[in-house]
């Protein structure tokens, strides 16, 4: 094999809580995460040279999908040619990044026969949401990233997901957290998940367009949260229809505004050559 193509999904958050600061100063986090159909295509091929390009433009060491490359390399040896055309908004807070890097993983898995478990250290290296997105669906994920706990449950969840502007970056999210402490702004089930976000507060203070979305969102439904460290919301609905109502009734200008669902992976290989 010589070439591969892949969709790799977007992630959300449906619980994510903070323990405490671990010995080397990153956060220990404690959460549940599930894919979504949201995705970017990827297109990787043996290559003599690392490339990266991001909808037709050539991306650098900035790129997080170059940065895995170059990661890989530097412990294999070989090389890629990679293409991605976006398909996950930029800076929600649904991994659209850590899904690039993980589909560089997987690729790289594939086209050069090494067992994806032999990666986990570097992938951790790349991203905390990457070892994670290798694979995807319902799962718990704990510490930094690196322990991922399949749920071996799936329950598809039917909702409207909206983005009202470019987020705060997680790194100046995080840093708010550590400034204004735990705070739980809302906590509610779906089945027996129990759903809350304890970045939604420190984000919200750096991007109050957030909370015009949650606002806007909880117009239409009770179950409304903010994903990763936003900016994007998501509301909850009993089924696809009433998700399609209620966009359709939804107010105001968004960067990214649809239905969304979940998924029982996170990545889908969709052809070999």
């Amino acid at each position: 094999m010589e070439k591969i193509a892949l969709k790799v999904y977007a992630k959300i958050n449906l619980m994510l809580d903070i323990k405490g600061i671990l010995d080397d100063g990153y956060h220990s986090l404690d959460m549940v995460m599930g894919s979504i159909d949201l995705y970017d295509e990827i297109i990787a091929e043996k290559s003599l040279e690392n490339e990266v390009y991001m909808d037709g433009v050539k991306q650098d060491e900035k790129n997080t999908a170059y940065k895995a490359l170059e990661v890989l390399t530097l412990a294999y040896g070989y090389r890629m040619k990679v293409e991605i055309k976006k398909g996950i908004p930029f800076s929600a807070g649904v991994g659209g990044s850590s899904a690039d890097a993980a589909g560089v993983f997987v690729a790289y898995s594939k086209l050069y026969g090494i067992e994806p478990e032999y990666m986990t250290k570097l992938a951790l290296s790349v991203g905390s949401d990457v070892i994670y997105m290798m694979k995807g669906g319902p799962a718990k994920v704990k510490c930094k990233g690196e322990m991922v706990f399949p749920i071996e449950t799936f329950n598809e969840l039917n909702m409207v997901m909206l983005q009202k502007e470019v987020g705060a970056s997680t790194k100046e999210v995080y840093a708010n957290y550590d400034k204004l402490g735990r705070i739980v702004d809302k906590e509610f089930k779906v089945g027996e998940q129990i759903i809350f976000n304890v970045l939604q507060a420190p984000a919200v203070d750096l991007c109050p367009s957030i909370k015009e979305s949650i606002e806007e969102l909880s117009k239409h439904t009770d179950k409304v949260f903010m994903t990763g460290s936003g900016s994007a919301v998501l509301g909850v609905f009993e089924s696809k229809d009433e998700a399609k109502k209620a966009l359709d009734k939804i107010q105001g200008e968004y960067i990214f505004k649809n239905v969304v669902n979940t998924m029982p992976y996170g990545i889908d290989v969709i052809n070999e050559w």
